[in-house]
């Protein structure tokens, strides 16, 4: 064979390659799935076990704030107090929102506490498993339960008295219900994200960037359904006026579930989208926000900050934020114990999931890439005051999704039978995680 014609033959090895991975079904395989969840939710126990067995001193991060707003909530009357205090602007917690904290208030105590979480870990693990495989396949939900019960962050932050958790579970259950967008009653999909965003926003400010990004999903889409139509390409997926409703009812029952702390915000601090950390934005490094808010309007603290910062040091600042933030991002995907070295593992299951969007895109994947670039955006801006996994949480469900239907994809490129080599690899892998696991103080060192 001449030396020119060997890339050709390469070059059409791949295409051939690359033709079947987009052909591939997702075929069902109950039985293989039914043992990887098996084996995810035994690990996910023992992980959990393993951090619950090792006192978290509560003191020098938001366990202590969570635990102590949860027992003033708790001695005050709980829930229901909570809630009449929330419409009556009393309620003054203005830096953590009061979901979680009305949980915590049935019993504010660290051992309850963590017990919750480890719980809302358990319902998010099994949860977002059961919606996979009624989505895809029982094989695809497998592997997901497999990626989420060895991921380090899910693990850890499922023994914490915080609230994050919960937005782990928020952002992989609306974006499962966003995917029936086609298959569902308009009404009755619209009612149930809109309330399932309310829900986030009282678990957490980031909710409200979920929200934002839902409202640009939809025009966008229509925006693009419009333009194919007009070309010729295809038919209007759905009038002007359907997408009109569907906003209203998603933006109104946002606004009714969430309306405790919209109402507490407009009546106690004058604005409904109040959040002591929005003065946070306009410093370049960590001050105490309350004090910040006592000194200066939002406006004024903003038109300081244009004045004292030139356009290359604001520039600068968002691009090495972004840096940061994609290296956060990639290793919040990564597996229990390790603690930077989890980029590498991370790094390898977003080329999964980058190639199960590329090899069968989907309209759920849009949304997914919006809240990416606001949420990655956002906290690029805020690296210079915090930076964590846990502001990026509401994207690892859906990350992960993409990441077991990209591994069902490129494993039917093998020879090998689907089901040995899928299972043999879970196995081993949750064998690591475990061994390793039990054998570091990784509660300790993973900070």
């Amino acid at each position: 064979m001449s030396p020119d014609r060997r890339p050709n033959s390469r070059i059409a090895a791949l295409s051939r390659r690359w033709t079947h991975l987009r052909e591939a079904e997702l075929v069902e395989d109950r039985r293989t799935g039914w043992t990887l969840i098996l084996i995810g939710v035994l690990t996910f126990v023992l992980l959990c076990g393993r951090l619950l067995s090792t006192y978290d001193d509560p003191s020098d991060d938001d366990q202590i704030a969570f635990l102590n707003t949860a027992t003033t909530v708790h001695d005050a009357g709980g829930i229901p107090q909570l809630l009449r205090d929330l419409y009556g602007g009393r309620f003054r917690e203005a830096n953590r929102h009061p979901l979680y904290i009305g949980l915590l208030s049935i019993h504010p105590t660290l051992a309850f506490g963590r017990g919750l979480s480890a719980f809302l870990g358990l319902c998010t693990l099994g949860l977002l498993t059961w919606m996979t495989a009624r989505r895809q396949s029982l094989l695809t939900a497998g592997l997901l339960c497999i990626l989420l019960a060895t991921n380090m962050a899910f693990c850890r932050f499922s023994t914490r008295v915080v609230c994050d958790v919960l937005m782990i579970l928020w952002g992989g259950v609306i974006y499962y219900v966003a995917a029936r967008d086609d298959s569902c009653s308009a009404t009755r999909l619209s009612v149930l994200i809109g309330g399932l965003l309310g829900l986030a926003y009282l678990t957490k400010g980031t909710g409200l960037l979920l929200l934002v990004g839902v409202v640009i999903w939809k025009c966008t889409r229509h925006a693009i359904s419009r333009l194919r139509y007009a070309n010729g390409e295809r038919e209007l997926d759905r009038p002007t006026h359907q997408i009109t409703r569907s906003l209203v009812l998603i933006v109104a029952t946002w606004l009714i579930v969430a309306s405790p702390l919209l109402i507490r915000n407009a009546r106690l601090y004058g604005s409904p989208l109040y959040n002591v950390n929005t003065w946070l934005l306009f410093v370049d490094e960590f001050e105490q926000p309350v004090e910040l808010s006592e000194r200066l309007t939002v406006g004024n603290a903003a038109q300081v900050y244009w004045q004292t910062h030139t356009i290359t040091e604001i520039v600068q600042r968002e691009a090495t934020g972004l840096a940061w933030e994609i290296f956060i991002l990639v290793r919040m995907l990564g597996p229990a114990p390790l603690d930077d070295g989890r980029a590498v593992f991370g790094m390898m299951l977003c080329v999964c999931a980058i190639i199960a969007v590329i090899a069968a895109p989907r309209p759920e994947h849009l949304l997914l890439a919006l809240w990416g670039l606001l949420l990655v955006a956002m906290f690029a801006w805020y690296v210079p005051i915090a930076a964590g996994g846990r502001f990026l949480f509401p994207l690892m469900a859906p990350l992960l999704m993409c990441t077991s239907t990209g591994i069902v994809r490129l494993a039917s490129l093998s020879n090998t039978p689907r089901s040995r080599l899928i299972v043999g690899f879970a196995s081993v892998y949750c064998a690591v995680v475990l061994v390793w696991s039990f054998g570091t103080n990784w509660l300790v060192e993973q900070v």
